[in-house]
């Protein structure tokens, strides 16, 4: 077995590997979001990015990232081990002492790649029994197990015969931002709607507007993108209970960047849905987001009637009603009715439908320009993105 864990004391200073996941398909947008944050990226794959980063970046991560689901610091890799049992000498070795209390209880997950290990289960606690061990040799005590609301949470990568062990300074996924208790029959995770935003190349110079708004979570998204609120303000992280935490310094982050939100926007950006209860959840999601936006509204109106608003040019993003929400006799219609409706008042709008619908370009007869795989869920999607420009409808 080889451990190539480091056993020096935790230093704040210290740069730290970290691991992003975010949700498939948009791994790329996540890089360059990282980035603008002036973290250093090292390696983007299928499911996220490596970074290596400090401390304070770690919790900078946290309260800025849109389209990342954690932040996992690695405190224990091993390139190759012969069995099970390793992974109970390799947690056992790691100084948990330094990162946290016995009196938090902890939750241990495992994810595995072409792996010939028992389960992932028993893997789960083999990580586990070597934290307690630890911590009731070092102080007589050990830390409980909580599945549903941990302290701390540590995640098990198993990649053949490789593991790697990993801390998550995050807590709950990040998609929980905190303002969304109306969600909606099929809620779209706030993260990958911030995704699409990011796929949309929206320019925020331009209006946009969702037809199909449901709960609101791509407008508030866009909203509080565009007035530069911290996607985690309104929430608590995981490594709040992490030994390098220094509350002072948080706060005072938190502080600035509240400091640093913008009041108003020129941009207009409007929500429409037939339901009346789906626009009453968008306004009572806004309101507990605390944005203070002059120019973000949600308006009970059917999809077909929004052109004649007479809404200068500008995108539109939305999840539209599928599979369950609507039902098959009316699928046909109701995109020939938004296709129609598309042509005749968003001529030059750059329009992306995020659905399970495959054959959505066909029942819209219009040509996507980009058809980008993603999931809602468990739920197999694409973006499909259009220009709508003269001739783009076709009759057959």
């Amino acid at each position: 077995m080889k451990n190539n864990s480091k056993n020096n004391l935790i230093n704040k200073n210290k740069v730290f590997d970290v691991f992003v996941p975010c949700p498939n398909g948009i791994e790329l947008k996540l890089s360059e979001e990282l980035r603008s944050l002036n973290i250093d990226v090292v390696k983007t794959n299928k499911s996220g990015c490596y970074a290596k980063t400090s401390w304070d970046d770690i919790e900078y991560i946290n309260l800025n990232s849109r389209i990342a689901n954690r932040v996992l610091l690695q405190v224990s890799h091993s390139s190759y081990i012969k069995n099970e049992k390793d992974i109970l000498e390799i947690s056992h070795n790691v100084e948990w002492e330094e990162w946290f209390r016995p009196e938090y209880s902890i939750r241990v997950d495992t994810s595995s790649i072409n792996s010939s290990f028992i389960s992932n289960q028993y893997c789960n606690l083999l990580v586990k029994d070597g934290v307690c061990d630890r911590f009731k040799r070092i102080f007589s005590k050990r830390p409980n197990v909580n599945t549903i609301n941990p302290d701390i949470r540590i995640h098990l990568f198993i990649e053949k015969n490789s593991v790697t062990i990993y801390l998550d300074t995050s807590g709950e996924s990040l998609f929980k931002r905190g303002w969304r208790l109306s969600k909606g029959e099929t809620p779209l995770k706030e993260n990958l709607a911030a995704g699409i935003i990011a796929l949309s190349d929206w320019d925020p110079r331009y209006n946009l507007l969702d037809p199909f708004c449901g709960s609101g979570t791509i407008l508030i998204e866009a909203a509080s993108k565009l007035t530069n609120t911290p996607p985690g303000i309104l929430r608590s992280f995981g490594f709040e209970k992490i030994n390098l935490h220094d509350k002072s310094k948080w706060n005072n982050l938190k502080k600035e960047s509240i400091a640093s939100i913008k009041k108003n926007m020129e941009t207009e950006i409007i929500g429409f849905d037939i339901d009346r209860e789906a626009i009453d959840a968008s306004v009572n999601n806004l309101k507990i987001s605390g944005l203070h936006t002059n120019n973000l509204r949600f308006i009970q109106k059917d999809s077909n009637n929004i052109g004649k608003l007479n809404i200068p040019s500008g995108y539109i993003i939305t999840n539209p009603p599928y599979g369950e929400r609507i039902k098959n006799d009316n699928d046909i219609k109701l995109w020939q009715n938004f296709s129609k409706n598309l042509k005749q008042y968003f001529f030059d709008w750059k329009v992306n439908i995020l659905s399970s619908d495959l054959d959505l370009p066909r029942k819209l007869r219009l040509k996507p320009k980009r058809k980008i795989p993603l999931f809602n869920g468990k739920l197999d999607c694409r973006l499909f993105q259009f220009d709508i420009v003269e001739k783009s409808y076709r009759n057959n």
